[in-house]
């Protein structure tokens, strides 16, 4: 369970107008047997804007011995049948370069696509198997976080923030979305905006402490949602809204 920040170093004021200077904060997560100590972050006096990191992971790959419109088969494989569902194929040299499909399905030793290749995979074809997986961990005095992320498979999505100040948005574009999780820890939280359109969502936990919280806003649509939880401890709630659309 993290918890305030303990010693915040404040920082001088800005030599220009939209300058945010870097200091170090001391032990600002105290979680379960993990302490972050001398941890570079942003802190200003003005809020800052940081973009997420779309981070790609390779799970596995290899050279494909054929393939067809909607299939790239690689003999030399004996995959679980459908353990590469939702997740993408990417060819990265040969014929067919540069394409990316989302995988439907998958047999031992062949991926079915959903879309079929503009170019058919052959045996001079490389492929990776890929998720993506975004963290998100600030501290810092004054924030605002723009979170505007489309892409075909997402294992996780963390977002932690601990701050003074917080507006969070967050904007979530994905065929399959693992886990979403956010733990926030401030004094002031303003606004936060969550938006998911995603066909499969496995977990979404939302954790906040904070003294005063502006406005909530939460937007789901999917055909399936795992579990949906939201632990809120605060002095103040202006208003807190979700809007859950799902088949299952």
């Amino acid at each position: 369970q993290a918890t305030k920040p303990k010693r915040l170093h404040p920082p001088p004021p800005p030599s220009l107008p939209k300058e945010a200077p870097w200091r170090e904060i001391e032990q600002i997560i105290n979680g379960i047997g993990t302490i972050v100590e001398k941890l570079d972050v942003v802190v200003g006096l003005r809020p800052v804007t940081i973009k997420a990191p779309l981070i790609e992971r390779t799970m596995v790959g290899g050279v494909a011995t054929g393939g067809g419109n909607f299939l790239l088969i690689d003999r030399g494989k004996s995959w679980e049948t459908n353990v590469w569902e939702n997740y993408e194929v990417a060819i990265v040299d040969g014929t067919g370069a540069g394409q990316i499909r989302t995988i439907v399905s998958n047999e031992a030793d062949s991926l079915a696509t959903r879309k079929a290749w503009d170019t058919n995979p052959d045996k001079t074809s490389v492929y990776v198997i890929r998720m993506a997986r975004i963290n998100i961990n600030l501290a810092a005095s004054a924030v605002i976080q723009d979170v505007d992320i489309t892409a075909q498979t997402i294992g996780n999505l963390s977002v932690n923030l601990a701050a003074s100040t917080v507006t969070l948005n967050v904007d979530l574009v994905a065929q399959t979305v693992g886990n979403i999780s956010v733990d926030l820890v401030a004094q002031t939280v303003g606004n936060i905006s969550v938006d998911l359109v995603a066909q499969t969502v496995g977990n979404i936990s939302v954790d906040l402490v904070a003294q005063t919280l502006g406005n909530i806003s939460v937007d789901l649509a999917a055909q399936s949602i795992g579990n949906v939880n939201v632990d809120l401890i605060a002095q103040s709630v202006e208003a807190l809204n979700f809007n859950i659309k799902a088949q299952a």
